[in-house]
């Protein structure tokens, strides 16, 4: 069945409980492929948690991705904790290519103006965090829980969709981001029905 992109849960309804000016949780019902996924996020300071849980009430696969977009200037790097020699890119599905690992992303070097680049961390690396680092000196740093969610991609765009620029963080269930492929692969999450699973992620400004 198709899903307009970027997924079910982008475009549609949520239900909003227990709002308050620190705390919101948030429950999403999918009657088309059987689940029910919660999200709790709590401000605390300089951080914002999300907790979240997937129950299935149907067996399948479930590739669920984080999609924050970040505005980001040519020179913002992007820090992504984890041994790694080298990233996957997946701009081209039937092309990817491996891309040497510098020790940090940014949009000057790494995506063409007016463009945009999909990369991901090889699915055998565990990254568990992530950095981005203004010019200005300024910070947000992210954490996830990497055995949960354990791929990651980061989205470049240099003004082909964002008015400037955009770094996108994508701790995901699944390898890459289209779950057909990722089911083939083995690299997806799969439940049966009754199946649970939990994460979180935590993002910190300084």
């Amino acid at each position: 069945m198709a899903v307009r992109d970027p997924g079910e849960l982008w475009c549609g309804p949520w239900e909003c409980y227990d709002a308050s000016p620190t705390s919101l949780t948030q429950v999403f019902e999918s009657r088309t492929f059987g689940y029910r996924l919660e999200r709790a996020l709590k401000l605390s300071g300089p951080r914002l948690r999300a907790d979240y849980r997937l129950s299935a009430s149907a067996s399948g696969p479930r590739l669920w991705a984080w999609h924050p977009q970040f505005a980001a200037r040519p020179d913002t790097r992007l820090i992504l904790e984890g041994d790694l020699d080298h990233v996957l890119d997946t701009s081209i599905a039937t092309a990817v290519t491996s891309v040497p690992w510098r020790g940090h992303l940014d949009l000057a070097h790494d995506c063409v103006d007016g463009g945009d680049r999909m990369l991901y961390a090889p699915p055998e690396v565990r990254v568990s965090g992530a950095t981005l680092v203004d010019p200005g000196g300024s910070s947000l740093s992210l954490r996830w829980d990497a055995q949960a969610i354990p791929y990651v991609g980061v989205w470049l765009d240099r003004g082909r969709y964002s008015n400037g620029g955009a770094i996108a963080v994508e701790p995901t269930t699944g390898f890459f981001d289209d779950v057909a492929r990722a089911w083939a692969a083995g690299m997806v999450s799969v439940f049966d029905e009754g199946d649970s699973l939990a994460w979180w992620i935590e993002m910190e400004v300084s």
